[in-house]
């Protein structure tokens, strides 16, 4: 009788472990694909706006507006447009040269 309590009593659990470690598992067997490689296919025509080096951000302004859209995660990625992120697709959010500026160095980014 205390086989049978026990049995129905960890029987549940093991099953449920079971159905959780399987559904890990075949995630894990048909996710083999790359998010970054996936990234730069689906957006390499805007990874334009993804900066390196030193950003000039007075020739990204072209329209002499002094504000530019910046990435709030990738603050290197900078367009003097509204347009989604390449690496994350968020929007870019409308700040001053300044702000910029200031996100770009406190982040360890060369400024021009």
């Amino acid at each position: 009788m205390k086989n049978l309590i026990f049995l129905l009593l960890i029987l549940p659990l093991i099953l449920v472990g079971c159905m959780g470690f399987g559904m890990v598992g075949m995630h894990g067997m048909n996710h083999n694909h790359d998010h970054g490689a996936m990234n730069s296919e689906k957006n390499s025509a805007d990874s334009f706006i993804i900066r390196t080096g030193e950003i000039d951000l007075i020739a990204i302004d072209q329209n002499n507006d002094d504000k530019v859209f910046q990435d709030q995660m990738h603050w290197n990625v900078i367009s003097d447009k509204a347009e989604n992120c390449p690496i994350c697709n968020m929007k870019l959010k409308e700040v001053s040269l300044d702000k910029a500026k200031e996100n770009l160095i406190k982040n360890g980014f060369k400024v021009k």
